[in-house]
């Protein structure tokens, strides 16, 4: 049984700008947003994230101000989605469609957002159908991608032959072999193959498009 742990943003879809949804939950947790701030999101969780916007806001980083951080950017989140121009990556429904169809193949998500958040992304593309939402790490509670990757590895099942990370940023790769899991790259994201080729990654395609040449890269064929 292979299990293959793909990451979101970057690797299955575009959502468009997170920045509209985070801004609206800096302005419930902080009162105000400062205009001028940018803060990379790629590769990283959305808890980091959070933290870094309670630290350029000079505020403490509590539970209860991550509460209504989290809850503010979930309830934003929809709406963004809607009237942005995110899309699905190409190849990614047929290369679902064919590895949902198999008994050889569990798969998962490990991705750096909230789980709420992941559910809601993956709905709106319709690409939620393809995942079991209890299978997989995510955002809500470090800072470090590491741990969301032993998270996602913790609840697999026994009896894996081999687990799989698939991502499109050079941590997804670095949180990948901390846990001794097979990287998969692809240049749909951020960085480019040529950034990507010196993370060591196992595998490393410029997209998903070419379903049978992913399966044959997976072992699948």
């Amino acid at each position: 049984m292979h299990a293959l742990l793909f990451d979101i943003d970057g690797t299955l879809l575009l959502a468009g700008s997170g920045g509209p949804a985070m801004a609206a939950a800096a302005r419930a947790a902080f009162g105000s947003v400062l205009e001028e701030y940018d803060v990379s999101f790629h590769g990283r969780t959305d808890t980091a994230i959070a933290g870094e916007y309670h630290a350029a806001h000079e505020a403490e980083h509590t539970p209860e101000s991550h509460r209504v951080f989290q809850e503010a950017y979930l309830a934003a989140l929809p709406g963004v989605l809607a009237g942005g121009d995110g899309r699905v990556l190409p190849g990614v429904p047929a290369l679902l469609e064919a590895l949902s169809a198999r008994e050889d193949v569990l798969l998962g998500l490990l991705t750096g957002n909230f789980a709420r958040g992941a559910a809601t992304k993956l709905s709106h593309f319709n690409l939620d159908r393809y995942f079991d939402l209890s299978v997989g790490g995510y955002g809500d509670h470090s800072p470090d991608r590491n741990d969301v990757a032993r998270a996602a590895v913790e609840v697999l099942p026994p009896g894996m032959d081999e687990v799989w990370v698939i991502g499109d940023t050079p941590a997804d790769v670095t949180c990948g072999k901390s846990v001794g899991a097979k990287t998969f790259a692809v240049a749909t994201g951020s960085y480019s193959r040529d950034e990507l080729a010196e993370c060591g990654a196992d595998l490393l395609l410029e997209d998903l498009s070419d379903t049978p040449a992913v399966l044959r890269a997976l072992g699948l064929s």
